[in-house]
């Protein structure tokens, strides 16, 4: 087992609570005021040792995918793992392929799709919001995966200058708008999927692959909820997380 090093990133575990942070020379501060400790505290340890901030002792643990999934540096809305897992399979994705994404949000599903086509493949992220570029930039850093991946400032819905590529998923407002495009640079065989909010989007997505000439296209949604367990008493959460997306699938053939 590894010791951790300078420029890779721990987990803090306190109980079921994680905080992430990113081992670099000096002070470092635990989101919600949680205190502060020196990253040479950290660097030569391993897995499972314990450290003591204030009053609190945590576990250190190399965070894994999810782990940086959830504690993302949030801006812009994100897919959630559910739908961020659901994209991944219904793309055929593995080690090897080449991703368009249109729609950098905060980086959460660019950070999923790199972790699939990792080492040989990559992802090319297309937006025209400089500050989302950024900020999926710096949370794609963090999970040590900018080796395959490029952000560009530009309009998915036209700038793509890709060919042969394996998989293109949007995550914007028109996506309907971007059919033709992603048809120009996606191979025989190549898979397409959008995430959209409302219905509405989801219709002209839809008529407008057939329209470009797309087969299998298919609509979805996925429901996530999660069961209350104690000894003589499971049942259904009270809390569930009813409507985040719409994920269309398709296939140019």
């Amino acid at each position: 087992m590894d010791n951790f090093k300078f420029g890779e990133s721990v987990l803090l575990m306190d109980g079921r609570k994680g905080y992430l942070v990113k081992l670099e020379e000096g002070m470092m501060k635990l989101e919600g005021g949680r205190g502060a400790l020196s990253s040479s505290n950290i660097v030569g340890r391993k897995e499972g040792d314990r450290v003591t901030i204030g009053r609190k002792e945590f576990i250190l643990i190399r965070p894994d995918i999810l782990d940086h999934i959830e504690h993302i540096d949030r801006g812009p809305q994100m897919i959630i793992p559910k739908d961020s897992a659901a994209i991944i399979l219904g793309l055929g994705l593995t080690s090897g392929k080449r991703v368009i994404e249109g729609g950098a949000g905060s980086g959460g599903l660019t950070i999923a799709l790199l972790n699939s086509v990792r080492p040989d493949g990559g992802v090319t992220t297309y937006d025209i919001r400089d500050d989302h570029l950024r900020k999926a930039r710096k949370n794609v850093e963090t999970a040590g995966l900018s080796d395959n991946w490029e952000g560009l400032l530009g309009d998915v819905r036209s700038d793509v200058k890709v060919e042969e590529a394996d998989a293109v998923v949007l995550d914007i407002p028109d996506p309907e708008q971007a059919t033709g495009s992603a048809w120009e640079a996606l191979r025989p065989g190549g898979r397409f999927c959008a995430y959209v909010p409302t219905s509405n989007q989801l219709e002209r997505c839809c008529l407008s692959l057939r329209d470009a000439g797309f087969s299998n296209v298919e609509a979805m949604e996925l429901i996530k909820r999660g069961y209350s367990v104690k000894e003589g008493a499971v049942r259904p959460s009270t809390e569930m997380l009813g409507h985040t997306g719409f994920l269309i699938f398709a296939r140019k053939l």
